[in-house]
């Protein structure tokens, strides 16, 4: 899990990813935006971030955005083509947070978290 460099955020736990990448908040406890940044479906990657994180396949991520979605209650994270487009996106929006394989870390980017 990445933030662009000069973000405020430091660290964050596996629960606050959840809560972000799940639509159950928009805004950290200290009230700074966070705009989480995904990729399309079956993008190489997607599926094992799902699983690391809340043990769900990319199917079941779609059945549950869109209940969500049906209910009016949530707004899934914007959804990107590739990595290279959320690396350029996460160079101009200090709000956003994305993941990206470590080997694509750069020194414009602070890991807040790292997910096994």
């Amino acid at each position: 899990m990445v933030v662009p460099k000069q973000s405020d955020i430091n660290a964050l736990s596996k629960k606050q990813v959840i809560d972000i990448f799940m639509g159950r908040f928009d805004f950290l406890e200290n009230g700074q935006k966070i705009k989480p940044v995904d990729y399309d479906n079956g993008y190489p990657f997607r599926e094992q971030f799902y699983r690391s994180l809340v043990n769900k396949s990319e199917r079941q991520i779609a059945a549950y955005w869109s209940r969500l979605l049906f209910s009016g209650r949530a707004k899934p994270p914007t959804q990107v083509a590739s990595v290279e487009v959320s690396i350029d996106e996460l160079s101009n929006d200090t709000s956003m947070i994305t993941y990206v394989p470590v080997n694509l870390v750069s020194e414009e980017m602070n890991i807040v978290l790292v997910l096994e």
